[in-house]
């Protein structure tokens, strides 16, 4: 049982809600390769958005929501074996099992490209002239491994 926060109109309260028996209505109705509307996940998960509301209040209820889809798929993922994707201006789409080994794979793709691009411009972009020898040493070799990675990496998550 998850407690996440229900945003009525202006108002902020919290509500138990177990993403696993939401996982499992979900999965007596719907098959992988169908598509869940937005509407039908706030109305499963008992959340609703403020039509009006001050910042922190409409934050509070965006926090609700990337909670509770982040709970439901875990529990499908874990109790079901499936994975949600967003479809965007939709919902979500439940992948089939082919599908999901591809999303993994451009996932890790993606998240590992971003690191190593950050980490290489934090290595590149520093004032050099500030290192001490040891941390010029430690620079070096930081290059060499995140290069190595970078090539052994790229061709194989393409």
């Amino acid at each position: 049982m998850q407690v996440i926060t229900n945003c009525d109109k202006a108002a902020v309260t919290e509500i138990a809600i177990s993403y696993e028996d939401v996982a499992n209505r979900l999965m007596q109705e719907y098959r992988c390769g169908d598509a869940i509307s937005m509407d039908r996940l706030y109305t499963e998960l008992g959340i609703s958005l403020p039509e009006y509301g001050t910042r922190k209040e409409i934050q509070a209820a965006q926090f609700a929501v990337l909670a509770g889809i982040d709970g439901l798929r875990n529990a499908l993922l874990v109790n079901h074996k499936v994975w949600m994707s967003n479809v965007r201006g939709y919902g979500y789409r439940l992948l089939t099992a082919d599908e999901q080994v591809s999303d993994a794979m451009q996932q890790l793709a993606s998240e590992m490209n971003r690191s190593m691009n950050k980490a290489d411009s934090k290595l590149k972009n520093l004032r050099t002239g500030d290192l001490s020898t040891q941390g010029r040493s430690l620079r070096a070799d930081a290059i060499n491994k995140l290069n190595t990675l970078q090539h052994l990496a790229r061709p194989v998550l393409g």
